[in-house]
């Protein structure tokens, strides 16, 4: 129990940290930008992921991770229920407002049997602004000074925080690295950032007691395109 708890509230503190694009409005962070920015990407139509018969795929990040009998994924309702919403699934609309009210959306949601191990990804669409500005590297130095203190004020303690990089489903992208502690449990988190458009999807891998992020990393890869 106490390392499920553990589970929910490292997710938790992730998604309020993951707030820095979406609450900015364009006056707030226009000084920031390069000169040579573009402001008007290429834009790109978010897509949600799916789950059949143990396999978790994304078209939209053109990924897949099958996992086996001792994984359970969260169904289409309780990751509604997860968002805020009541229903089946999170309707087109419903994920149009999310995205427009500048919330984080869980996409998929997955824990080991014994409890020692999550795997869940959120997207949150940036706008144009932040879209056109922030690669994967940019936005992990956005989030990183506000991360520290969303888990801490989750009961997470012993905490450090590396950025780095890593081959995730066939391609480079930029982590986050956490350990902390919470209850005297140890906790391990392994974030990959992966943009497409104006979106950032975030893998996050998560283990207790013992490191097992890179196994888990590893359960990702790329579609045949």
């Amino acid at each position: 129990m106490r390392k499920k708890m553990g589970c929910l509230l490292a997710l938790m503190a992730l998604l309020s940290a993951l707030t820095a694009c979406g609450g900015d409005s364009a006056e707030d962070v226009s000084g920031t930008l390069p000169p040579e920015t573009p402001m008007t990407p290429e834009e790109t139509e978010f897509q949600s992921g799916r789950v059949e018969g143990g396999t978790y795929t994304n078209e939209f990040l053109s990924v897949a991770c099958q996992l086996g009998d001792e994984w359970t994924y969260l169904t289409d309702e309780e990751i509604a229920q997860l968002n805020g919403e009541i229903g089946e699934s999170l309707t087109d609309e419903e994920l149009s407002e999310m995205f427009s009210n500048g919330k984080t959306v869980q996409d998929m949601y997955a824990a080991s049997a014994d409890g020692t191990a999550t795997i869940n990804v959120i997207f949150e669409d940036m706008g144009v602004l932040y879209g056109a500005a922030l690669d994967e590297d940019a936005y992990i130095n956005l989030v990183m000074p506000t991360l520290e203190d969303a888990l801490m004020q989750a009961g997470m303690s012993d905490i450090q925080v590396e950025a780095g990089s890593m081959e995730f489903a066939g391609a480079d992208h930029s982590t986050l690295r956490v350990t902390s502690t919470i209850s005297e449990i140890p906790v391990y988190e392994l974030m990959v950032c992966v943009k497409e458009g104006n979106y950032m999807g975030v893998i996050t891998l998560a283990s207790y007691l013992e490191d097992t992020t890179e196994e888990m990393a590893a359960l990702f890869t790329a579609l045949p395109q």
